[in-house]
């Protein structure tokens, strides 16, 4: 009997320190480093990063829209402060195609609701419902990166921001030291993906970032040769 209670709170243990194993703790200025790369990334990418690592933490995405949104709960109140996640899982299955504009106190009910549900499901959400639809779970992460940025930037969080579509995940971001610059490691899928459009462009398109627009191609304009 005591032997069996003893393996009973040993695998206990250890499942408890294999819980936290995962946890990441942030302090607001590797959360402002990680907002910042994040959003680089995607915008000139076109998809969000797997992870970045900053002074060889590991922040994956489904941790950083956790940190993300308590962030910016926390900077509507003028707090600049570190925040702890504990291990997150992936969406089962990313969905959304809502683009458009988010006023202040909608996308501060968005990071609310996201809080809440990672909290209590230990997962990042498919996509949060707004008024302007349905958030793809990309485009969430790579709009609150945009929010914390600005904040940075300005002081003060924005009245609007604009949700763009945002799809897929990439690679990773290492920021070793400080004072060293990015180093920026696409997947080889990506790569490859990438080195394809270089290579052959679609016509009349120009991407810009995380969306693509188009690009008015000249009319040709038909001339008389004369002898």
């Amino acid at each position: 009997m005591r032997r069996f209670a003893f393996i009973l709170a040993a695998s206990v243990l250890v499942f408890c320190l294999a819980g936290n194993a995962e946890a990441v703790s942030l302090n607001y200025n590797e959360i402002s480093d990680a907002s910042k790369l994040i959003g680089n990334y995607t915008q000139r990418q076109g998809n969000i990063p797997q992870q970045v690592i900053i002074e060889n933490k590991t922040i994956r995405a489904d941790e950083y829209l956790y940190v993300a949104s308590n962030t910016i709960i926390n900077l509507n109140q003028n707090k600049r402060v570190g925040i702890t996640s504990e291990s997150i899982q992936a969406p089962p299955k990313p969905a959304g195609t809502a683009t458009g504009t988010l006023k202040k106190q909608e996308y501060l009910e968005a990071a609310q609701n996201i809080k809440k549900f990672i909290e209590t499901n230990k997962r990042s959400p498919n996509y949060a419902t707004t008024k302007i639809g349905q958030i793809r779970y990309e485009a969430l992460i790579y709009s609150f990166a945009k929010i914390i940025n600005h904040y940075n930037t300005t002081g003060r969080l924005p009245d609007n921001i604009q949700i763009t579509q945002t799809r897929g995940i990439g690679g990773s971001i290492t920021k070793p030291q400080a004072s060293i610059g990015y180093n920026i490691q696409a997947t080889k899928y990506n790569s490859q993906i990438k080195a394809q459009e270089a290579h052959n462009p679609e016509p009349g398109t120009l991407e810009t970032g995380a969306k693509a627009q188009k690009r008015t191609q000249p009319t040709p304009t038909s001339q008389e040769h004369t002898p």
